[in-house]
């Protein structure tokens, strides 16, 4: 008899287990599907392209948006940080300087997640603008250089972006002329999207850009 009530325990946890795994996958597709919806939405609504997951299985490549604001080159994706035995999902929005400048630099809210990955060598910089020094840390190679880059229009984007009603943590990142906006999560929001646009196509530098909705 005790047997037999271990065995049905055994299988009742195995069933609760699998029901648990399922139940989890089963949020995850429905987390994707929701942000794949977005996204279509998104580029539709702003001329961009929505590229969808492909690749096989084991080499999946996520779903995208791409296409240019004028001259400014837009990818948008996700990418997973390993913690060991869980992972952190980001949303980058990668870009390309008009004129690239031999400039390594980081942009970010004083915040644990900003802090990581300082670059080697770099120095705190301010840049003369009150407000944004008080809310922003700037790391640099080159302190001409990165105060030329963060020219006003750029300030009052990343500020909008790091500090607004609908703040996000991240990370803006310049490496000699790429320029890389990351930040927590999986995005699904609209705002938040033309708002990491706003600041790809000033970070490029503004010059010829036909910036329309994201100036």
């Amino acid at each position: 008899m005790e047997d037999a009530l271990a065995f049905v325990s055994s299988i009742a946890a195995m069933a609760a287990f699998v029901a648990f795994i399922a139940w989890i996958i089963n949020m995850a597709n429905r987390e994707i599907a929701q942000r794949n919806a977005a996204w279509m939405a998104f580029a539709a609504r702003h001329g961009f392209t929505f590229v969808p997951t492909s690749g096989p299985w084991y080499a999946k490549k996520p779903a995208r948006i791409e296409g240019r604001v004028g001259t400014v080159p837009i990818n948008i994706d996700t990418y997973l940080v390993s913690n060991g035995k869980t992972s952190t999902m980001y949303t980058r929005l990668s870009s390309a300087a008009m004129q690239p400048m031999p400039l390594d630099a980081r942009v970010y809210k004083e915040t644990i997640f900003g802090a990581i990955g300082d670059l080697l060598g770099a120095q705190d910089v301010t840049v003369g603008d009150a407000q944004f020094d008080k809310e922003c840390v700037v790391k640099a190679t080159r302190e001409d250089l990165v105060r030329q880059w963060l020219h006003q229009p750029l300030r009052a984007a990343v500020m909008a972006f790091f500090v607004g009603p609908h703040a996000r943590n991240g990370t803006l990142q310049y490496r000699q002329g790429e320029i890389v906006l990351s930040w927590l999560g999986g995005e699904k929001q609209d705002e938040a999207l033309c708002a990491a646009v706003s600041i790809a196509v000033e970070a490029a530098g503004f010059r010829g850009v036909e910036q329309g909705a994201f100036r």
